[in-house]
């Protein structure tokens, strides 16, 4: 076969294709994409197995569980969903995931992800030590679904997204959801705690915006909605669960980490939480 004058052996590209450890097998044919131009294109099959997200992202792609605008690839090469690039790599800036080199995490280790957002702290943490069970909660609907697409992208039932958020007793409360800036989103704080947040977030786009849409965005990004969340305490996840011992327990709630402690009952500090 030629193309644009040069002799092309299809099947040579197909085997140098499927020599990647992820990808089980190749099609690739000759396609007219534009009129009167051909190209090459390839199809592969990923191996399940050793290229899982990439795998579950395509069949997560195919059944409408995920849209492409969602989509989005981080510096370590991970592919997430998140609300916009911009907040999806602040959230990844500010897992400060490489400070748990003083915790010895193993295959079976619990973990819970408390405040868990779309679950950027669970997704690296499962992608860096196989076998954790990682328990990530997240009270708000409209953060939890993303957060449960994550999940399903990671696969190897790594991450249990929980639709919880929790505090120091079972009850419903009032939390304010910001759609297009969720990492304000939470329990109402305080105007200073407000614009700490904004200051990091116009620190973080500054170089990459002109100042007439990064105050446009400023604007939008502080709209808000009132939604009604369940609360349970982390004891109660600890009966549920089965739980007999949590090697992390990480926090990340608007200033109510305090609460968060205060739901975990005497006997459960005996259960090794870290």
């Amino acid at each position: 076969m030629k193309i644009r004058g040069f002799r092309i052996e299809l099947g040579e590209i197909e085997y140098y294709l499927n020599q990647h450890p992820a990808v089980h097998d190749t099609v690739v044919v000759k396609r007219e994409i534009i009129k009167g131009e051909e190209e090459l294109v390839a199809y592969p099959a990923f191996d399940s197995k050793v290229a899982t997200a990439c795998h579950n992202i395509l069949s997560m792609l195919e059944e409408g569980q995920v849209v492409r605008e969602e989509l989005f690839d981080l510096q370590n090469g991970m592919t997430v969903c998140g609300v916009n690039r911009q907040e999806t790599e602040l959230l990844y800036q500010d897992q400060f995931i490489d400070l748990l080199t003083n915790f010895t995490l193993k295959k079976g280790d619990s973990v819970l992800d408390v405040g868990a957002n779309i679950g950027m702290f669970s997704l690296q943490l499962a992608s860096r030590i196989e076998g954790l069970q990682i328990y990530s909660f997240e009270p708000i609907p409209e953060i939890y679904n993303i957060l449960s697409k994550n999940s399903n992208i990671i696969g190897a039932n790594s991450i249990t997204p929980v639709p919880l958020g929790l505090s120091n007793a079972n009850r419903r409360a009032k939390f304010d959801f910001y759609p297009e800036f969720t990492i304000m989103s939470g329990k109402s704080m305080e105007q200073k705690a407000k614009a700490d947040i904004v200051e990091r977030w116009m620190d973080f786009t500054k170089d990459k915006q002109d100042d007439y849409i990064l105050n446009h965005e400023h604007t939008s990004k502080l709209e808000k909605q009132e939604v009604d969340v369940s609360l349970t305490t982390v004891s109660d996840q600890i009966r549920r669960y089965g739980l007999t011992s949590i090697s992390l327990l990480r926090i990340d709630v608007n200033y109510c980490g305090l609460e968060v402690m205060d739901g975990i009952e005497e006997q459960d500090w005996k259960k090794s939480i870290k």
